[in-house]
């Protein structure tokens, strides 16, 4: 295709980090000038949108992103990695052909990345223990000569919430010794699924990440448990994407802490209290995830939800209308230094969701409105699919140590 009407801009002196000279399509932005940083082959320009363009430091895990997607001239460009810091925008300004600038007075900013462009955790965000890999590395995904993975295995309890017998799954560490005290994670499913989502699902890769993150001592070595989230009375009754086909799934906290969690404290060898016990969940299971350690902070100090469902506040997606579990300002956790303090709460999504949208964001934003510290960062590319679910539980064990 032949370029014409290229605007040519040419990176600010705020640079800390490396772009390329770019010569692109009918329209879009392309860069001059010297090119900055050492990791030059790194760099790499995606098509994002037609007429929109993100670059990626692939070494440094750094994106740019304009603010507010404005194409006018002087608009400032913030580069999302682990800090932040206003010096590490970048600013573009036109040139004219001799390579002159042009005045154009950029304003400052604060811009909020929207999908679909990529993000890492953002500014307002805590400081992550560990640098957030946004895609899952494969060497934490592979089947590796010399680990004894373990086999899932199918349990029963009675519930006195449910007033029935449920069904749980359970992945032991390798080499479980009873002797041993081990964490306990409680990974929770989406909607219409069941205490074998995961374990049924060779893709998942839930006993892999798991696995290979202990023996290269990235995490801890933990008992996860896969419950039946959906916590009906009458065993008649089945999911629905209706309001009324959904409230089971909020009675499930209930069925957790009064007796799916006692009934694990007693059949396992398990460390106790809240500094041992995880919650995370994909989709529903994400939005669960976050009413049910907002509701229980005593029993929870690590909570994330990937490509989260939307309900955990009032809300209307395309299936359904969600009257909330929650009122907006109740989306809070005990702030640092006061008991019960959260360490680690994770939201993510991957940027192409087309079930969920824009609602983990919500969430996201929701909780920076009520001043809590948490983790978000988003996958570019990927759907509400087992790429978010590697990418969310992989970063969330490792964040976790």
């Amino acid at each position: 295709m032949k370029k014409k009407n290229i605007n040519r801009y040419q990176l600010g002196k705020r640079v800390v980090s490396c772009a390329l000279a770019l010569g692109l399509t009918a329209g879009s932005v392309s860069f001059q000038g010297n090119i900055l940083g050492q990791n030059v082959k790194a760099a790499q320009v995606t098509n994002v949108k037609d007429g929109w363009y993100y670059i990626k430091n692939v070494n440094a895990q750094k994106y740019l992103q304009v603010t507010n997607n404005q194409s006018r001239n002087g608009a400032n460009v913030c580069q999302w990695s682990r800090s932040g810091k206003e010096n590490q925008q970048w600013i573009f300004e036109e040139v004219d052909q001799s390579g002159s600038t042009q005045p154009s007075n950029p304003q400052p900013s604060n811009p909020q990345p929207s999908n679909p462009q990529p993000s890492n955790p953002q500014p307002s965000n805590p400081q992550p223990s560990k640098q957030i890999e946004v895609n899952c590395p494969a060497s934490a995904m592979a089947t590796r000569q010399g680990v004894a993975y373990g086999r899932y295995t199918h349990e029963t309890y009675y519930s006195k919430t449910c007033r029935m017998q449920r069904g749980y799954t359970v992945l032991l560490p390798e080499n479980y010794n009873k002797n041993k005290k081990y964490p306990v994670l409680y990974l929770l499913h989406g909607v219409f699924g069941d205490e074998n989502t995961f374990s049924s699902d060779p893709s998942s890769k839930v006993r892999e990440i798991f696995y290979n993150l202990a023996r290269d001592g990235k995490a801890r070595q933990w008992i996860v448990v896969m419950p039946n989230m959906f916590a009906a009375t009458n065993p008649a009754q089945r999911p629905a994407l209706t309001p009324e086909g959904l409230k089971p799934y909020d009675n499930f906290k209930n069925d957790l802490v009064n007796d799916l969690m006692p009934c694990i404290e007693s059949r396992y060898s398990v460390l106790k209290g809240r500094d041992n016990t995880a919650i995370a969940g994909f989709s529903l299971g994400g939005r669960e995830t976050l009413y049910t350690s907002i509701s229980y902070p005593n029993l929870f100090s690590y909570a994330a939800a990937f490509s989260p469902a939307p309900g955990l506040v009032p809300a209307r997606d395309w299936a359904t209308n969600h009257p909330g579990s929650l009122r907006p300002e109740q989306v809070v956790y005990p702030k640092a230094g006061q008991p019960n303090a959260m360490k680690t709460v994770m939201v993510m999504c991957g940027t192409a969701d087309s079930v969920v949208g824009q609602f983990p964001k919500s969430y996201h934003e929701l909780l920076a409105k009520n001043g809590v510290s948490h983790i978000w960062y988003e996958v570019p590319g990927a759907n509400h699919d087992n790429n978010a679910v590697h990418s969310g539980l992989y970063n969330f064990l490792v964040q976790v140590g």
